[in-house]
């Protein structure tokens, strides 16, 4: 299964990306960025309009996070 969070706040070690994408394959982050950045596979389902949501680094790092499963 294939998914892509879209329009999300994605808080990382760095700063926060404030448009950012998330690719979820089989449960788990393949890649994440600016959206204008991501590669967004053409057979992904889209989760959009995340843009209240925030998405930390370490649930990016091992997605052991309830709630963030849950979202997906």
């Amino acid at each position: 299964m294939l998914k892509v969070v879209k329009n999300a706040h994605v808080v990382t070690e760095r700063g926060i990306i404030w448009d950012g994408a998330i690719v979820i394959e089989n449960g788990k982050i393949k890649a994440f960025g600016e959206e204008k950045d991501v590669k967004i596979p053409e057979n992904a389902e889209i989760i959009d309009e995340v843009t209240f949501n925030r998405t930390f680094d370490q649930m990016i790092n091992n997605m052991r996070y309830k709630h963030m499963q849950e979202m997906l």
